[in-house]
């Protein structure tokens, strides 16, 4: 089984959340603050070491609002709080289960027991009743050899905690803690009772890992947690060889001991005897039974220094007890295992994050017969790769609010196929998208001279980076409806800037996305546009393009002719070579062509102010180069490539010898950031695309 769902209500600064997970590793991502953090807190709740209690649950768990009350600030928190889990699938070894003494169900079942409706987690009035408040004549008992059985017929399981405050502003906490199965055969959902973790591991054996981790209490050593099941089953597996030495050598240990402290021992025997009744005292190393000596070990780590792992860093500590408990789900835990990590990444450099990374995948296919999960809480561009993208999750408090949402990707098969295409670019660079407040896309040197616009319209370095904007290059204005559609799902406010020939071909595949779209008014323009399309550059620019011999196109152009000359026949490559270079010496058109001629001129206005209308805006002279002013042109002569020329410029600035604003015409660029910052920082919620 896995965790497929996680229902919240009132918890901490979530409001109402229902996260749906997969089998597999699962990312949970977000900005500093947005409820990741307690999205593994609730999972911690119901799935940690200990089983919870009211002591689990403090009143500033309960979700709170701020509010003026007679002039002042306070807090307002709510008064009831629910967290559940569903796990799906099979038992995988029903002697697991089998371990447990009994289970009591109730006999009659209910057929819903919550649903998230209206983006409100809605629960059934049953699962506030705890186990005193069933007649036990409506409830059925289950023993130890009839549990096989009983789970064989259940296809869902349920914990969950409902805790409530006694009159609101009481400090005593009131808490229900249950467990619900789904029956096949009836399809209702029945509640358990009692829960021991015996228990809920036979389901799923969990180990959570904050943040701040400390060795000491991941690690703790005793009968119930999984590291003590570890170290139990690693000491049981001795031989009896070893058995015998290890006696001995205890011996010999407690007799050197009790020298040490023979001193300490009289004294206290004189000052307590007549105080207490006792027969001896002693100070020890290690306990009388040697089957618990194993309850005295520390790991020790030499990483230059040795030292016990508490005293290393948490990057050390979190990837030994990662390590450890998917070394102990590999050979001793025969049932399905959860990993829970938030910031896997702390204090770790960029190479072990990667290996980290690869680690945890490996945990997940460790075993064909059961189902490991990971679910990750992280900041990290290294746990996003690799991951399928409709097992990530972006965690945040949109609009400004304190109230946690969480967004994925649209379940609808074909959009997910379409997002499997650019998924290798959303694995690399792309990736940091998923961490931002809006995304601006382009299709190539916007990438890099967008922010430095910003920074000079503003007058501040990193202006996109305080606003959570990033810029992210999409390879091919094709890929701008993929990426849109990802946007949307995720919550994420999307711009677009793309060439002025996004008009003549592919700005349909956007028009879903901008209301009030006009097909037929870009038919018109597209029509108008032909026949300025069909002159070619000048000639200077035609050689540059196909005539240097180093180039492939112009060579395959010589073959493809020579071979005509001499059969003196027409060669249909010809038609495939062309159709490829015509683009590359046509004449493209811009705004400037259709200044003579008005009629298409202001249908082309209409269409563009109809779009500005409607948050559209495209900028006119063409591409990148098309904004260079001559300074730029002659200091990128002899660079090849159209991003190395950005770069150049860049470069030129950085070091102070000119400014943006003399390299290349900014006045459009500008108008668009200065809109979407200005949004940004405005109530306003709409999108906003930017066309050029």
């Amino acid at each position: 089984m896995y965790i497929s769902d996680l229902y919240i209500k009132n918890f901490r600064s979530i409001k109402d959340i229902h996260v749906k997970f997969n089998d597999g590793k699962n990312i949970l991502i977000g900005k500093n603050n947005a409820g990741k953090s307690n999205i593994i807190k609730a999972l911690e709740l119901l799935m940690g070491e200990k089983l919870p209690t009211k002591n689990s649950i403090e009143i500033k768990d309960f979700f709170g609002l701020e509010k003026i009350v007679r002039g002042k600030k306070i807090t307002v928190h709510e008064t009831e709080l629910f967290i559940a889990v569903k796990l799906t699938g099979s038992v995988s070894e029903i002697e697991n289960i089998q371990k447990v003494k009994y289970i009591k169900q109730e006999r009659f079942g209910i057929e819903q027991w919550a649903k998230f409706e209206n983006n409100e987690v809605i629960i059934n009035e049953v699962l506030k009743r705890d186990l005193i408040d069933f007649d036990s004549r409506d409830l059925e008992t289950f023993e130890r050899k009839n549990l096989g059985y009983w789970i064989r017929d259940k296809e869902e399981v349920i914990f969950y905690i409902f805790a409530n405050r006694d009159h609101g502003n009481s400090d005593e906490i009131n808490l229900t803690y249950g467990m619900l199965v789904k029956d096949k055969i009836d399809e209702k959902y029945f509640r358990c009772f009692s829960i021991s973790k015996n228990l809920r591991d036979s389901f799923v054996t969990s180990s959570i890992l904050p943040a701040f981790r400390e060795p000491a209490n991941q690690l703790k050593i005793n009968n119930w947690t999984w590291y003590g099941k570890l170290l139990k089953s690693l000491w049981e597996s001795k031989s009896e060889g070893v058995t015998e030495e290890i006696k001995s050598q205890t011996e010999s240990i407690r007799k050197s001991t009790d020298k040490v402290f023979e001193a300490a021992t009289s004294d206290l025997k004189d000052k307590l005897q007549e105080l207490i009744n006792y027969s001896y005292i002693s100070f020890r190393m290690l306990p009388n039974d040697n089957d618990d000596i194993y309850k005295n070990i520390s790991i020790y780590v030499n990483d230059g220094f040795e030292s016990n792992l508490s005293d290393k860093g948490s990057g050390i500590q979190s990837a030994l007890i990662i390590g450890l408990f998917s070394y102990y789900c590999s050979t001793f835990h025969k049932t399905n295992s959860l990993l829970a990590v938030e910031e896997p990444e702390l204090y770790l450099h960029p190479h072990a994050r990667r290996m980290l990374s690869n680690k945890l995948d490996e945990f997940v296919s460790q075993n064909e017969h059961y189902n490991n999960q990971v679910i990750i809480a992280t900041h990290s561009q290294e746990f996003i790769r690799n991951t399928e993208i409709e097992n990530i999750i972006v965690v945040r408090k949109p609009d400004k609010t304190s109230n946690t949402k969480t967004y994925r990707l649209s379940t609808d098969k074909r959009t997910i196929q379409e997002i499997q295409k650019i998924k290798q670019l959303l694995w690399s660079k792309n990736s940091e998208l998923f961490f931002a407040d809006k995304v601006i896309l382009v299709e190539g040197g916007e990438e890099y001279i967008v922010p430095s616009i910003a920074d000079f319209t503003f007058n501040q370095q990193g202006v996109l980076d305080k606003h959570n904007i990033s810029v992210i290059k999409v390879g091919g204005k094709s890929q701008f409806g993929t990426y849109l559609t990802l946007l949307k799902d995720l919550g994420i406010e999307y711009f677009v800037i793309a060439d002025f020939d996004y008009l003549e071909n592919g700005l349909e595949q956007i028009g879903s996305f901008i209301e009030g779209f006009d097909q037929n008014a870009l038919s018109e323009i597209r029509t108008g546009m032909l026949k300025y399309k069909s002159d070619f550059k000048k000639s200077k620019e035609i050689r540059n393009k196909i005539l240097d011999p180093n180039q492939s196109d112009a060579k395959a152009l010589c073959y493809i002719l020579d071979d005509m000359c001499s059969k003196r026949e027409f060669n249909e490559e010809l038609l495939n070579l062309w159709g490829y270079l015509r683009p590359k010496v046509s004449k493209k058109v811009n705004y400037k062509d259709f200044e003579s001629e008005e009629h298409l001129k202001d249908k082309v206005d209409n269409f563009l102010n109809n779009l500005l209308d409607n948050n559209v805006l495209i900028l006119k002279n063409g591409e990148l180069e098309d904004y260079y002013e001559k300074i730029a042109i002659e200091e990128t002569k002899g660079v090849s490539g159209k991003e190395l020329k950005v770069l150049k410029l860049l470069e030129l600035t950085n070091i102070g010898k000119y400014t943006i604003d003399e390299l290349i015409n900014i006045d459009e660029y500008q108008k668009g950031v200065f809109q979407l910052i200005s949004i940004g920082d405005s109530s306003q919620t709409k999108e906003k695309i930017f066309v050029k």
